[in-house]
């Protein structure tokens, strides 16, 4: 079976972004940016956090949408837009390894996220210490 990938809302609505808030810059050789999930209901803004890279969720197609699987119930109510999704990715070679969120089943994986090219970001999450794996390709929002 393989992990749900990428988190994000519900269909049949459009996008509701939320002001970028980083002042990195994308480029054709960094993830950084904003990033359209390949099943197109939801984009991620991704920024330098420290040395690493961090992503939120910046649009979603029902902007009324809650974290409700979260594992703390304390943040079931908050919105998934500005939810962390990519987390602690850390520079590995032509990769970023860290941890990936997915708001529809509130469960954390271990992930790596790389270019495939200037507008395609591959982003695989696995379970079970890395026994079982699934990814999509997010692209890039211009």
């Amino acid at each position: 079976m393989t992990p749900a990938l990428p988190p994000l809302a519900v269909p049949n609505a459009k996008l509701a972004a939320v002001a970028p808030t980083s002042k990195a810059k994308a480029s054709g050789n960094s993830p950084v940016g904003e990033w359209l999930a390949e099943d197109g209901e939801g984009q991620i803004r991704i920024e330098e956090c420290g040395a690493n890279l961090c992503g939120h969720v910046s649009a979603a197609k029902n902007p009324n949408d809650n974290d409700r699987r979260n594992p703390d119930p304390a943040l079931r109510g908050r919105s998934v837009i500005g939810a962390p999704v990519l987390i602690d990715m850390k520079p590995r070679g032509d990769r970023w390894n860290g941890r990936i969120y997915n708001v529809k089943n509130g469960k954390t994986y271990t992930a790596n996220i790389r270019l495939k090219n200037a507008n395609t970001l591959r982003v695989e999450g696995c379970a079970f210490g890395g026994f079982l794996c699934g990814g999509q390709d997010w692209s890039r929002v211009n």
